[in-house]
């Protein structure tokens, strides 16, 4: 069917439409995340420092959760019972005339966030100026500013006044827009000047192979957008990470974008005080940079013991001879049919007889015996020609010395296989590191146990932890490009002795 010219012209113009959507949502949010991160750099928000007191900021915050409910009624004549004698908006018709005006020129949907740097206490005592700002359906930014007086009975609203606010983002947003028409426009020339070069009779593989790479385009658009959504979250403010764009769901990246969390995550340790409760000396060392380095340490300690140990191991039951040999490795794999969670409380039981609760050794020592590295390990071996080692041994070669030189080079694909899982495995090990963990010495607190601290019982931090979790992947991003490089290496090297 691709034979056809009008069929081939068809699909070549379907294709051009196709990459023009794609190239113009990658590239454009992209872009827009390299202005947001420029911007979070530049333009960083400063927090005013007379700013309302836990307490009071709850009250207030009732306040403003009654008018924002009474925004989002459906009938204009339902008022907020919170205004005081002299508000502007006390009268109904008010009130209605104030919510046709503004759904008129923001829309009737969206969502509020307590914006802090532009809130502050006007007098102590007398008024406070709390802003809450709005995303509505026309893509615009809505602020919405109340005025509060406390009064003999507590604080009353006096004054509601709706504006619009214009984001830094917002000014470059036209020049990203250019740009990324830009962007798209050359790539589409490009792929047009290639197909008048392409003579007829190779077009339809040329559209073969636009349509291959636009579905390998979607399927690492589908695969890196969890990741994508991590990073511009970290960027949001507390309280905005669930707001997004009604116009376009797909574009996440924030219009005020702050480095606040990653400033709140990397804090330096405090003091502790003495005799303070558990909760607050958790809260008083809750530092990520050492959870990190704890994790980092237990990770690769135990990554690197249990492929030493799986690699010697496997090269006695692949190239020594011992008695009952197969029958033992028999009976080690059907251990594998065990579920893991049966070994918990013996383990934990084991822990606690040797006074490791609460220690780092203790997170690791447990899982240093993995039958799976063994057996994986194993298998691989038995591959390579015994006839090296017989060779080795002819020249002087030491057990040990045809175990590091022969063996450890050709297998090392596998060996750095079996030691990215067992980092993997203890880098994200919750439960167990959960379990052995002593929260009254938060300094041996781990990545996996510290990114749960974020989350209280009633709020849950979740700018913190995707700012967290940007860090927490650098490590397995950095291991598998270097994993990667090796994988190579050793498959050339065991394929030229082979």
């Amino acid at each position: 069917m691709l034979e056809s010219a009008p069929f081939r012209v068809v699909a070549f113009v379907l294709l051009i439409a196709g990459l023009i959507v794609l190239s113009g949502g990658v590239v454009g949010q992209l872009l827009k995340f390299g202005t947001m991160v420029v911007v979070s750099l530049t333009h960083q928000p400063v927090v005013n420092p007379a700013f309302p007191e836990a307490t009071l900021l709850k009250e207030l915050d009732g306040l403003a959760g009654q008018v924002f409910e009474g925004y989002l009624a459906p009938l204009p004549g339902e008022r907020p019972d919170v205004f005081a004698t002299d508000s502007p908006l006390k009268d109904a018709s008010a009130w209605g005339a104030f919510l046709a005006t503004t759904k008129e020129q923001f829309g009737r949907g969206g969502a509020r966030f307590l914006d802090k740097e532009a809130s502050c206490v006007q007098a102590p005592g007398a008024s406070v100026r709390l802003v809450y700002r709005m995303v509505f359906e026309k893509n615009k930014k809505g602020r919405v500013a109340f005025d509060f007086a406390r009064g003999e009975t507590g604080w009353r609203i006096t004054q509601v006044e709706p504006g619009t606010h214009i984001t830094v983002m917002d000014r470059l947003e036209p020049v990203v827009d250019a740009a990324t028409g830009v962007c798209v426009l050359a790539l589409v020339l490009l792929v047009i000047a290639k197909w008048l070069k392409t003579p007829a009779h190779g077009r339809a593989d040329f559209l073969k192979a636009m349509a291959l790479y636009e579905a390998l385009t979607v399927g690492v658009i589908v695969v890196l957008f969890p990741f994508f959504w991590m990073f511009c979250t970290s960027f949001k403010a507390s309280g905005t990470e669930l707001i997004f764009n009604e116009k376009n769901p797909f574009d996440i990246v924030p219009n005020e974008p702050t480095l606040d969390n990653f400033k709140k995550v990397l804090k330096i340790d405090q003091a502790v005080v003495p005799g303070a409760r558990v909760d607050d000396v958790i809260e008083q060392k809750n530092n990520f940079s050492t959870y990190f380095i704890n994790s980092l340490f237990v990770a690769t300690t135990a990554a690197f013991l249990v492929t030493l140990f799986s690699a010697m191991a496997a090269y006695v039951f692949s190239k020594k001879e011992l008695p009952f040999k197969n029958g033992l490795f028999s009976v080690l794999l059907g251990t594998m049919m065990i579920p893991g969670l049966m070994y918990m409380v013996p383990q934990f039981f084991m822990i606690c007889q040797m006074g490791l609760t609460g220690t780092k050794l203790a997170m690791f020592l447990p899982h240093l015996a993995s039958v799976f590295g063994v057996f994986m390990l194993k298998q691989y071996m038995d591959t390579i020609p015994s006839s090296l080692l017989e060779a080795a041994r002819i020249d002087g070669a030491s057990e040990w010395q045809c175990f590091t030189v022969v063996i450890i080079p050709l297998a090392m694909p596998i060996i750095l296989t079996l030691f990215l899982l067992t980092f993997l495995f203890h880098w994200s090990n919750f439960l167990w590191q959960l379990i052995v963990t002593d929260f009254a010495n938060p300094l041996s607190i781990t990545l996996p146990v510290g990114l749960a601290l974020f989350r209280g019982q009633y709020t849950s931090e979740t700018g913190q932890i995707m700012a967290a979790s940007c860090f927490s992947i650098v490590p397995i991003a950095v291991l598998f490009l270097i994993a990667q490089k090796y994988f190579i290496e050793g498959m050339t090297q065991g394929a030229v002795k082979e």
